[in-house]
């Protein structure tokens, strides 16, 4: 008579396999590997939001800073009393508030906007200078020096081209600069004085018509500045000192020439 063996066996044993390891162990197992899998996916959730928000500021910082780094670049830009807030689209569709102004002085703008960190409806209200220093809020700012076409020196004498029909600039210009006529020699080109500055440039672009020619800059019989002149056109520059309130005059000492351009300017400095 046969007699199933497998009844006779120990319940330790039928739960048992032949290493030891019982079912009770294979189910712990599979919690565990299933509370990792939770933990991880978790913590890539995480990680997402932080790309993402990371992201997020970058995107809006660029946008800032590309908008202070033109001036020419496509916001209203308000004072830093009344800053100009408006929606700026970026580049992929979302749009962003932006507040901008500008800081004029005689030789520079500076540009600065703020926006928003977060684009969520909780984002920081960074519409002002104050949003500079402000949690929530990503901003950047610019100075930028004008060009030389847009610094105008202050002009004691001055003739050119450029000028139009607008008039000579001087206690006295001869009506031949800037025309194809000479100016012969001994004849005074130009004439000035300054109230306020002592230290004076000169940009003279000139011809002769015979060999040798010249120009000088005197102040009462004083040679404050000569240059020779050649037979091209060709721009002469210097600094010479002057006293205040006392005319200062050009003159061709030499030769036949054309003047086309005679500027004489004062060199910033008021002393």
């Amino acid at each position: 008579m046969f007699r199933t063996r497998t009844s006779n066996r120990a319940i330790r044993e039928v739960l048992g396999d032949r290493a030891g390891a019982g079912i009770a162990e294979g189910i712990a197992g599979v919690a565990l590997v299933l509370i990792i899998a939770a933990t991880v996916g978790v913590s890539l959730t995480t990680d997402m939001g932080a790309v993402s928000t990371i992201a997020t500021k970058a995107e809006r910082q660029k946008l800032v800073t590309s908008l202070v780094g033109n001036t020419h670049e496509g916001a209203t830009w308000g004072s830093v009393d009344a800053p100009t807030t408006e929606e700026v689209t970026l580049a992929n569709g979302h749009k962003i508030t932006v507040t901008a102004w500008r800081e004029v002085t005689p030789t520079s703008v500076r540009l600065t906007a703020t926006a928003p960190i977060s684009a969520d409806t909780d984002a920081a209200d960074c519409s002002g200078p104050s949003a500079e220093a402000k949690r929530g809020c990503i901003y950047a700012s610019r100075l930028h020096a004008d060009d030389l076409d847009s610094i105008e020196p202050h002009a004691i004498i001055r003739k050119d081209a450029s000028m139009g029909t607008a008039a000579p600039i001087g206690t006295f210009v001869d009506a031949r600069v800037s025309t194809t006529d000479s100016i012969p020699q001994g004849a005074p080109i130009a004439t000035g004085q300054d109230d306020t500055a002592t230290v004076w440039r000169y940009l003279v672009n000139a011809r002769s018509l015979d060999a040798g020619g010249e120009i000088r800059i005197t102040q009462s019989g004083k040679v404050l500045a000569l240059f020779p002149v050649d037979a091209t056109d060709n721009n002469y520059f210097g600094t010479f000192t002057a006293a205040l309130n006392v005319p200062v005059t050009a003159t061709v000492t030499s030769g036949n020439v054309v003047v086309n351009t005679v500027f004489i300017y004062r060199a910033g400095s008021t002393s």
